[in-house]
């Protein structure tokens, strides 16, 4: 597994550490999200701003709509 890239970026006033790489890259529940068809914050960050939040991978899974 390669290693991450973390950006500290300022968004909405608030610093994040961010990554542009895809969030299931490195999570550890990836299989269960790809089985039940699960998406996360991180996730879904990542789909509309092209970058998220590492704080926020796997946290609040929802089901696919």
């Amino acid at each position: 597994m390669d290693s991450m890239k973390v950006i500290v970026k300022t968004y909405r006033g608030k610093q994040l550490k961010v990554v542009y790489d895809a969030p299931c890259d490195h999570c550890s529940q990836r299989n269960k999200c790809k089985i039940e068809r699960l998406v996360c914050r991180a996730f879904t960050q990542y789909v509309n701003c092209g970058w998220y939040d590492i704080y926020k991978v796997g946290l609040k899974l929802k089901k696919m709509k």
